[in-house]
């Protein structure tokens, strides 16, 4: 339907000769130079145009349609011709051209490629196909000239296309004597030669119209552009439009483009209906998602409340329960073997406090960062210490992976029962006490080393097989629920060296 009245259009124009449909070269010095676009640089292609000589001379050689050094049609002793630029080779075929005639004539060509290129001359084959090879690309596009021999076109030249592709004879064929559609695919630059008023003054207008979405423009070089001569002209080489200003290609495939026309919409139509019910569905299921959505959200937040304000009244319990015990330690008559108990397990429910207060104090209700518990573990530790340990140095070196709730405190008791003890018998005399704690993953053999060392005084072997307080106990029986062993050497250093599975880092 674009073409039916782009086609009416055009033959309405040409009935009232508002707008010329060929420009006229006068063969002193008219040329329409393009600039080197990208799009021109082509090595495969074909180039084609409509012209009619006005008169004859003693040159040899008239470009139609010149890229120097690449490709060219022209007309040689009036008989279709080309060059071959590499080889410095003319070809030239057929009989001499008579003069106010307008014809057709076009080059399909492949560089470089043994008998890749061929002549058509209104619309047909001729002559041999020959060899085209395209030296270089840096020159403009000539018109009516090859700049190379300063030889200009006497006549008129009309419809000018270039092409990306190697046209087949039938499709030059089926197209050369009617305009075409701009978008064809593989059409780079297309000239009408409809930029002006026929005979009349075109001064103004300086340059061409690309038809293509290119927008190759072309630039107009020493026409005159008023008059009979050296400008726009209403004498047009194209067929004649019947009744309707419709070209007998376009009645020809006419059924073709309503058939194409009429499937489109049909699908369009269905695409459209169908679009329409499953964008109904969408709508409903993207509701009931939401909707789903919001309850799980608002039942897992529930749930992270109720889980965090349990740990929160677990803490107070335990913190309670220390109280409690404070609260009889304050006694004095207490013995002290009795005191010494409670303040162990005073101590040991701190450990188990904390791992609560931290697990409130975060948004992850499950998992605490070991790093983090054990350096708040020790701050505690040593501010509830009975003696004067501001001289101890902590050395910590911990690589950082989340525990559970109850990993986590298996490993607080254990630092805190192995810790308390070397604050109250490691340091007898030692001028620097320290303690090192390095916690270290060993990602290879699956395992978690936890060592504990430091600078005091040591433990005799004896005493290490015989040791069988609540303290060691303990350790053993947290050390076993991480899947792990203890153990611990002398001097120089006095350490205790777990090995565990890496269960919660891996």
């Amino acid at each position: 339907m674009l073409i039916f009245f782009s086609s009416c259009n055009k033959s309405l124009e040409n009935k009232n000769n508002d707008r010329g449909t060929s420009l006229n070269f006068d063969g002193i010095d008219d040329q329409l130079i393009v600039p080197n676009y990208n799009k021109l640089k082509i090595t495969t292609g074909t180039i084609e145009a409509w012209f009619k000589t006005s008169k004859k001379d003693s040159l040899e050689w008239h470009a139609i349609l010149a890229k120097e050094l690449a490709y060219e049609i022209a007309i040689f002793h009036y008989k279709p011709a080309s060059y071959n630029w590499a080889e410095k080779q003319t070809f030239y075929f057929g009989d001499t051209m008579p003069l106010n005639e307008w014809h057709h004539m076009a080059l399909s060509f492949r560089d470089n490629v043994d008998n890749g290129s061929q002549l058509f001359f209104d619309g047909k084959p001729i002559g041999k196909p020959f060899k085209i090879s395209v030296l270089d690309q840096g020159s403009e596009l000539y018109v009516g000239s090859n700049h190379f021999t300063d030889q200009y076109f006497s006549g008129n030249i009309d419809e000018v296309r270039i092409w990306n592709i190697a046209r087949a004879p039938e499709e030059i064929y089926l197209n050369y004597n009617t305009e075409i559609d701009p978008t064809t695919k593989g059409l780079v630059l297309y000239y009408k030669f409809n930029d002006g008023i026929p005979l009349g003054d075109n001064q103004q207008s300086q340059y061409v119209k690309d038809e293509t979405l290119n927008n190759l423009t072309g630039n107009l070089h020493k026409f005159n552009l008023k008059g009979n001569t050296s400008n726009y002209v209403n004498d047009s080489p194209l067929v004649k439009k019947n009744f309707f200003g419709i070209s007998t290609f376009v009645i020809q495939y006419l059924w073709i483009i309503i058939s194409v026309f009429v499937v489109i919409l049909l699908t369009l139509l269905i695409v459209k209906i169908r679009t329409r019910l499953l964008n109904k569905e969408n709508k409903k299921l993207e509701i009931l998602v939401t909707q789903k959505t919001n309850e799980l959200n608002n039942s897992l937040q529930q749930k992270e409340v109720l889980i965090q304000e349990i740990h929160h009244r677990v803490k107070n319990n335990l913190q309670f329960i220390i109280s409690l015990i404070d609260f009889e330690l304050a006694k004095s008559e207490m013995k002290s073997t009795a005191k010494e108990s409670l303040q162990s397990t005073s101590r040991r429910l701190l450990a188990m406090v904390l791992v609560h207060d931290m697990l409130y104090r975060k948004d992850d209700v499950e998992t605490i960062s070991v790093k983090n518990y054990i350096s708040e573990l020790i701050i505690t530790m040593k501010s509830i210490a009975e003696r004067d340990i501001s001289k101890i140095a902590f050395e910590i070196n911990i690589d950082d992976f989340p525990l559970n709730i109850s990993q986590c405190t298996s490993m607080g008791i254990i630092t805190s029962e192995i810790i308390t003890n070397c604050i109250k018998h490691a340091f007898y005399e030692i001028d620097k006490p320290r303690i090192s704690i390095n916690l270290k993953v060993n990602q290879t053999l699956n395992k978690v080393e936890y060592i504990i060392a430091d600078n005091g005084v040591g433990m005799s072997m004896s005493n290490k097989s015989s040791s069988d307080g609540v303290g060691k106990k303990l350790i053993d029986v947290f050390c076993r629920q991480l899947q792990g062993n203890y153990e611990f050497s002398g001097l120089p250093t006095f350490e205790r060296t777990l090995q565990l599975r890496a269960i919660a880092y891996f």
